[in-house]
């Protein structure tokens, strides 16, 4: 009687290589939407943190200007209405360099949340912030006397002020970031410093869970010191100006 034999169906190299390519491509795939969702934490952590300290860094140049301005200056707090109409370049700048810095870094780098990769991202938003806030800041004022809410006398129409914007901008852009590179690096070192705080207490950005709770201490920290500048002690606002103007 003849012994039977099961059939034998060999695997060829093509196939084999095919299926670990596919599992190769699923591997790389999973590992850049993690990396994704990571950056996008990372950003929104960052965010508020950057949007506050540039409207610190402005609070405090309104100051010195304002101390510049008039040998018997006391120092006082910067009047609301004067702040809210010139901190918007700084707001701007503060969002948008927090939010390109983060995303390109992390585009390069993967994001993560090491001491050294929250440095960087806080010395290169040191240079961009007040560079941003700078060339925003003829627009800003161009702005306020289109609306009226704020104009300078002597101004002249509307065609001489847009040349004015148009050759004032490279001049203000190049100042702010001669004169503010000095306090821009100090608040992206200090925010680079608060976020490893914060990733170190709130959770890991591995933990998809922790998040939420990640993003809102990055906008609870923002407005505690937001509101220690503009309402809290003032000794608070005096040191800060002393170190802002001694830059």
């Amino acid at each position: 009687m003849a012994r039977a034999t099961s059939p034998h169906f060999p695997v060829s190299p093509q196939t084999n290589h095919t299926d670990k390519f596919a599992a190769q491509y699923q591997l790389e795939e999973r590992r850049f939407l993690e990396s994704a969702r990571q950056a996008r934490v990372l950003i929104l952590l960052l965010l508020p943190l950057g949007a506050v300290l540039g409207m610190v860094n402005q609070y405090l140049s309104i100051l010195e200007q304002l101390d510049n301005a008039d040998y018997y200056y006391i120092l006082d707090r910067v009047d609301t209405g004067v702040y809210l109409r010139l901190v918007a370049p700084a707001l701007l700048g503060g969002i948008i360099s927090a939010v390109a810095v983060t995303a390109a870094f992390s585009f390069v780098a993967d994001a993560g949340s090491a001491l050294w990769q929250l440095i960087v991202i806080g010395l290169l938003y040191g240079v961009l912030m007040p560079t941003l806030a700078g060339f925003l800041m003829p627009l800003n004022l161009f702005l306020l006397s289109v609306i009226g809410v704020s104009r300078v006398s002597g101004q002249g129409g509307i065609q001489s002020q847009i040349g004015d914007l148009i050759f004032s901008t490279p001049a203000h852009t190049y100042l702010a970031l001669l004169f503010n590179i000095g306090p821009g690096m100090v608040s992206g070192l200090f925010m680079a410093g608060v976020a490893w705080v914060l990733l170190r207490v709130a959770g890991p950005l591995a933990d998809p869970a922790k998040a939420p709770w990640l993003v809102l201490a990055g906008f609870g920290v923002g407005v505690v010191i937001m509101a220690g500048v503009m309402a809290g002690p003032f000794s608070i606002t005096e040191f800060l100006f002393n170190w802002y103007a001694n830059q």
